[in-house]
């Protein structure tokens, strides 16, 4: 595939229990929120303000977080398996 075409990666793709499931999903987003929680920290620390876009993902990412807990929660209570498909979509911007 050419540099400029679309490239898609299956990041994720499988029938899950709900630890199993929960520990995907928490990792994935905690790993956000650490990388939007640095890249805020250190705009602040070289122009002493936060990054917004940072922000604005911060709280996207927690409120996401909670949302994957009840999620998660619900489906143990019911001893359902949970379908995670996550595909990740690149292309080179011009």
């Amino acid at each position: 595939m050419g540099a400029s075409e679309l490239e898609t990666l299956d990041l994720v793709a499988g029938s899950y229990e709900p630890e199993e499931a929960k520990e995907i999903l928490v990792t994935l987003l905690d790993s956000k929120i650490r990388f939007h929680s640095l890249k805020s920290m250190s705009s602040y620390e070289r122009t002493g303000k936060v990054d917004p876009i940072s922000e604005t993902k911060l709280t996207y990412f927690r409120e996401a977080r909670k949302q994957v807990d009840e999620f998660i929660a619900e489906a143990a209570a019911l001893k359902k398996r949970i379908r995670l498909d996550s595909t990740i979509n690149m292309k080179w911007e011009f």
